[in-house]
This record gives C-alpha cells, sequence and structure tokens, in this order.
C-alpha cells in the first residue's frame, strides 16, 4: 500500500518507516493489553470486546487509506 500511495521515493520510504513502527508498535503491545485485561476480568469476553472495539476503531482509517490518493 505505501508503494501504491507514494508519489516519489522518498515519500514510499516515510509512509513505510510511519507504517511499519507505528503498526508494530500497535501489534506488540496488543497481546500483553488483551491478556492483562484476561487477567483481570477472569474470562474472554472484554478482551473479544476490545478486539471488536480496535477493529471498529481501524475500519474508517482502513477505507480511506484504500482511496485514490497519493502522498508526497
Amino acid at each position: 500500500l505505501p508503494v501504491l500511495r507514494g508519489g516519489s521515493g522518498a515519500a514510499v520510504a516515510g509512509l513505510t518507516a510511519m507504517a511499519l513502527s507505528v503498526g508494530y508498535l500497535i501489534a506488540a503491545a496488543g497481546p500483553f493489553l488483551l491478556g492483562a485485561s484476561h487477567d483481570l476480568t477472569g474470562g474472554w469476553t472484554t478482551p473479544l470486546v476490545l478486539l471488536l472495539a480496535i477493529t471498529a476503531a481501524e475500519l474508517p482509517l482502513g477505507f480511506r487509506a484504500t482511496r485514490s490518493w497519493v502522498v508526497d
């Protein structure tokens, strides 16, 4: 996706760096936070609701990212 959205090599590099650094940071925190919520509540309902909430929050951003536009 960064290659499709970047207007130049520098833009592609910047988009890739941002996506990887922010994406891996969020992905690394996810298992810890969901495990902590499971330990605090003793069940899987709260962690699964949190996953659904995160998915719902990411959905509009995903739709926006897939629109046809170029970043310079």
